[in-house]
């Protein structure tokens, strides 16, 4: 089973440094999100549907597109990130 890997940049405005959300597809309905070796969340498909199981809030929530559940994480991850410190904004 092979892995792919696609990134979405975050630019920074703190010492701390995060520099991308990167997503991985280890498997044909699943995505997992990590940014600087930090576990974020992940998306499974599921009869039709998009479950973000976002880590960092604790939440699981439907989504009926892959891009409206990678998005739920990407704020979340951005939302977390402003919360310690580590303020980022993410870019398209």
């Amino acid at each position: 089973m092979g892995t792919t890997s696609n990134t979405s940049s975050m630019s920074n405005t703190s010492n701390q440094e995060i520099s991308e959300i990167r997503w991985n597809h280890p498997d044909r309905l699943v995505w997992v999100a990590t940014a600087d070796g930090e576990f974020l969340g992940m998306v499974e498909g599921r009869d039709g549907s998009f479950i973000a199981n976002n880590t960092l809030c604790g939440t699981y929530q439907l989504f009926t597109t892959l891009n409206e559940a990678a998005a739920d994480i990407q704020r979340s991850a951005h939302d977390y990130l402003s919360a310690v410190g580590r303020s980022s904004t993410h870019s398209s």
